[in-house]
């Protein structure tokens, strides 16, 4: 008896297939340590945070001005490889922002590190 391929079972596996194959080429990153990788989560999650409640801002031109500063902030400090550094410079950003959101009336959500 033949088999036939059906259309979706054609789609899943050429999807399947590529997806070795974008895998296989992807680069590996083996000199992040684990204070490295919960750092990472640490700031993107701060990150969001900031941009949620820079969403509460009435003003629009504040709001936009605001973003800029954020991301123009976190974009500098991107390249940073000392871990001590960047997390000192994540914990002082949180304390400026959260001056700024409790100056402008709003709430951020609180922030827990893990330290050791």
């Amino acid at each position: 008896m033949l088999r036939r391929t059906t259309p979706l079972r054609y789609f899943a596996t050429s999807i399947t297939n590529s997806s070795v194959k974008r895998l296989r080429h992807r680069k590996l990153n083996d000199d992040i340590s684990f204070e490295d990788f919960i750092l990472k989560g640490q700031v993107l999650q701060t990150y969001r945070d900031m941009l949620r409640t820079l969403q509460k801002i009435p003003d629009a031109s504040a709001r936009t001005e605001l973003h800029d500063f954020v991301k123009s902030e976190f974009k500098a400090a991107q390249n940073t490889k000392d871990v001590h550094l960047r997390r000192s410079q994540l914990i002082g950003g949180i304390r400026e922002f959260k001056s700024l959101t409790n100056s402008l009336g709003l709430s951020m959500p609180e922030i827990d590190f893990v330290r050791k």
